[in-house]
């Protein structure tokens, strides 16, 4: 069987899409400023975009998309078929698992909540970063279901261990919700996730990227200065 992302667009095609678009356009960006290293950056975004539908590799979302393509009844689970939030949970404690130091606090909590709000806009972060219980019986089911032979990859997470990780996020908001950076980082990751989702379902081929302006840098430190008051800026 054929895993797809959409209707006539091959799972794997899609994820390795969007992960060279996100890629190119970091690439581009060489004004940009991060406030991590750039391996860690590197290695944050291609889990973050290759992984980001995931959850799309389960047979309960295969089977609601071939309903919904054969314009029939899905008559799944719905919760089962959603896949935003199971991709950020698998995104999220890979990238944890994979970096070293001060990233690893706060890299993942970025990807996570990139991930689960790819299809929405971002909100309060309490609420990006909660799981109720209930919900967590859905994803057991759906991490054993997730198919990484349809898009050439194989899995050596464990659930138990990605769930604990997942639900101790919470408790590491102090840092991420009083730093500017830290927010700069976020709507980076998501802005990226989001243009390059798109511009691979509308369009399947890559759009290339202008660089930024020599001066961008100063706009944006002007801007978080002007947002959250820092002193360190100066005309």
């Amino acid at each position: 069987m054929d895993y797809l992302s959409h209707p006539n667009r091959l799972l794997v095609e899609h994820l390795e899409s969007v992960k060279r678009i996100g890629m190119d356009i970091y690439v581009s960006k060489k004004n940009l400023r991060l406030p991590f290293d750039d391996k860690d950056i590197r290695i944050a975004l291609s889990n973050m975009l290759f992984l980001h539908d995931i959850g799309k590799s389960t047979k309960f979302f295969q089977d609601y998309l071939r309903a919904s393509i054969k314009n029939i009844v899905y008559t799944g689970k719905d919760e089962l078929k959603r896949h935003a939030l199971i991709s950020a949970v698998y995104a999220a404690y890979k990238t944890y698992t994979e970096l070293e130091g001060n990233a690893k606090s706060v890299i993942p909590i970025v990807v996570f909540i990139a991930v689960r709000k790819h299809h929405g806009n971002l909100d309060d972060i309490k609420n990006m970063l909660s799981i109720g219980s209930h919900d967590w019986q859905f994803l057991q089911i759906q991490w054993e279901n997730l198919n990484f032979d349809c898009v050439n990859k194989s899995n050596n997470l464990n659930f138990k261990d990605a769930k604990e990780y997942i639900n101790d996020l919470p408790f590491d908001l102090q840092d991420i919700e009083t730093s500017s950076d830290d927010y700069f980082l976020l709507n980076s990751f998501f802005s990226i996730l989001t243009y390059s989702d798109k511009n691979d379902a509308k369009f399947h081929h890559q759009t290339v990227c202008d660089a930024l302006p020599a001066d961008a840098c100063y706009w944006i430190d002007k801007y978080k200065a002007d947002k959250f008051g820092d002193s360190k800026f100066t005309l």
